[in-house]
């Protein structure tokens, strides 16, 4: 609750990246390890104490326009890597918004496996219906629009399963081309705890 407090006396209307993840984890939805660092130096030693491969993100939520930005930096294996990945987010992200660079980066472990989709996640207050519910892949081309279903909550097992297979996310989350089929009831039941 003091994540949110705070965020509103600060009159923001998106979390931190690592206040996002502790929110999460408040309501048991199973997260990354996340520690925000300011400096490359403090990067590799966070990145000794966590184990290789890293990933690192910006800390400060995304900019409206994400054709401009690149985003994080993945699979970093070597303290030489993650230096020279992090002097060149810190450098975009100076150049895109420079205010951005005193809430600083996290650093997280690399979480992907040859079997992994990416998704998302969201949720906003639209004007006419409140609060709803985004769910669909995740791109990160910026040219690229996945699609995605919305859903008001709170959901149910039919609401979220219905959200699912609106989806083009929901054939990838069926075995295919060698990959097994993902967990369907955990995405289910993250999209519960979610509304």
């Amino acid at each position: 609750r003091h994540i949110i407090d705070q965020a509103l006396q600060e009159r923001r209307t998106t979390l931190m990246r690592h206040e996002a993840l502790a929110v999460l984890a408040a309501f048991h939805i199973p997260v990354i390890e996340a520690r925000v660092v300011h400096e490359s130096k403090e990067t590799v030693e966070t990145a000794m104490e966590m184990g290789f491969p890293i990933s690192i993100r910006p800390n400060a939520p995304l900019p409206a326009s994400r054709a401009q930005f690149t985003g994080g930096r993945d699979n970093l294996a070597s303290s030489v890597a993650l230096h020279m990945a992090c002097e060149e987010l810190r450098a975009e992200i100076g150049r895109i918004m420079p205010a951005a660079l005193a809430a600083g980066i996290c650093v997280e472990p690399y979480a992907r496996t040859p079997y992994t989709r990416e998704l998302t996640l969201r949720a906003w207050r639209d004007p006419v219906f409140g609060p709803v519910i985004g769910f669909g892949e995740r791109s990160r081309h910026p040219g690229y629009r996945p699609d995605r279903a919305i859903a008001l909550p709170p959901l149910n097992s039919f609401l979220a399963r219905d959200l699912m297979r609106h989806t083009r996310a929901h054939k990838l989350l069926c075995a295919m081309d060698g990959l097994p089929a993902a967990n369907i009831e955990a995405v289910e039941n993250l999209l519960l705890r979610f509304s």
